[in-house]
Formats: structure tokens, C-alpha cells, sequence
């Protein structure tokens, strides 16, 4: 069985947070890809790749994972982890991939693992599938590249869900 990948960027070399996420990774079987650059898509791109769309399959889920920083009292990733994979034990869907961004703030997209996903959706590796986040505020704080990535993911037929928060679907996004 093909081991679940997760891409993991982090600002921190070595801090409480890195070394969780990495012992979770090796407890729970998960194969580690560390990112270092960011990836060249614009938004141009993903809104030209919207206008194409794509077909559903969900079935499997991917899980994005992020937290700011040392200094803030979040969730950590290894509980939003926890959270997501409950979620799809629940309701019997496989993770097929892992994002996580560390000490890495939301107001901006220019997350490195935020623009892997997208730009593995783009690429069409994550044809049809759920996106898996612990909580709205995870994905985005900036309320316009919300409202474009979503758009682009449920163009791409990618269920977008929070497993603590409901997420309204189309225009209300």
C-alpha cells in the first residue's frame, strides 16, 4: 500500500511544533516531503484553469494544515491532523495527500505547501476529490483569495469542508 504523502513547509528549523509534526508522520505511517520554494502559478492561472473544470470523485480527501506561529495559542498541526483523520474515518474516505504550512501566516497566499496543493490541483493530481481543513481560519484570512481558491476548487469539482465549521457552498464562499 502506497504510503500517504505530507508536504510540509516550515520557517522554523527546529521548534515543538517541527518535531510533533515529524513524530506524528513517522506514527502514523506518512511518508515526509519537505518544501523548499514556492510555486510560479499566478492567480491568472487558476482562474483560466477554473474556466476548464473538471469531474467529481470524492472519495478521497486531502488535508490542509497550517498554524502562524510559536507565539499563538492554535490548534496544533498533529490536532488538526487528528481532527481531519476522524473526519474521514467517520465517514470512510481516504487521505490521499497532506499539506502543512508552519509559522506561516493566512492574510497572503504565498504559502509554499498552500501553493504545492494548488498547484498540484492545477496539474490535475487531485482531480475531483474533498479538501480537508480544520477550521475555516486555517485556509485563509484574506476574504478575497478565499472566495478565488474556493471558486477554483469547486470549479476543479473539490469539495471544500471544515470538520469543525460549516463552509457555505457557491457565491455565499
Amino acid at each position: 500500500m502506497e504510503k500517504v504523502k505530507m508536504y510540509i513547509f516550515s520557517k522554523l528549523t527546529a521548534s515543538k511544533q517541527t518535531n510533533e509534526v515529524h513524530e506524528y508522520a513517522k506514527a502514523h505511517n506518512l511518508e515526509i516531503v519537505e518544501l523548499e520554494k514556492v510555486f510560479t502559478y499566478s492567480k491568472k492561472d487558476y482562474v483560466e484553469a477554473a474556466a476548464r473544470g473538471r469531474i467529481i470523485h470524492n472519495d478521497y480527501a486531502i488535508i490542509y494544515a497550517r498554524f502562524s506561529s510559536n507565539n499563538q495559542n492554535e490548534i496544533s498541526i498533529t490536532g488538526q491532523l487528528d481532527a481531519c483523520f476522524a473526519h474521514c474515518e467517520k465517514y470512510n474516505i481516504k487521505v490521499k495527500c497532506i499539506y502543512v504550512d508552519m509559522a506561516q501566516t493566512a492574510k497572503f497566499d504565498n504559502r509554499v505547501a498552500f501553493q504545492r496543493l494548488n498547484a498540484d490541483v492545477l496539474e490535475e493530481y487531485h482531480n475531483g476529490c474533498r479538501m480537508l481543513v480544520y477550521a475555516n481560519n486555517r485556509f485563509a484570512r484574506n476574504r478575497a483569495d478565499s472566495v478565488l481558491y474556493r471558486g477554483f476548487y469547486e470549479r476543479f469539482g473539490i469539495v471544500f469542508d471544515s470538520v469543525t465549521e460549516i463552509c457555505p457552498r457557491g457565491q455565499d464562499g
